[in-house]
């Protein structure tokens, strides 16, 4: 329940802030997380995304939260190409392992 409510605050948070938010989620009954661990990774997923996406041209967060043969995915993409937030914070990109995945180096 309390997953639902972290859920239902940053969907408002976000839509009254301009951000389209999209939510796909599947039946999580069979998670094996503490629920304490899923919600503090979902707020710092989310409140990082609301953040950049405050300054994005392209106001979009997609959120993927589902059990997948037996693996949990936690996916959030935002429209990072248009938000220059990675330089502003003193990040350098890096080359991906893979086409998948994006590393981030701090340059601080």
């Amino acid at each position: 329940m309390i997953v639902n409510a972290i859920l239902n605050t940053r969907y408002k948070e976000a839509t009254d802030k301009g951000i389209v938010f999209v939510l796909k989620v599947n039946n999580l009954s069979n998670v094996k997380i503490c629920e304490k661990d899923i919600v503090l990774i979902l707020s710092n997923l989310l409140n990082n995304a609301i953040e950049v996406c405050e300054r994005a041209k392209e106001k979009v967060i997609k959120l993927k939260f589902m059990l997948e043969e037996e693996q949990i995915i936690i996916s959030v993409k935002i429209a990072w190409r248009q938000c220059q937030w990675w330089k502003m914070a003193g990040f350098k990109r890096q080359k991906p392992k893979n086409r998948r995945s994006m590393a981030w180096e701090s340059g601080m």
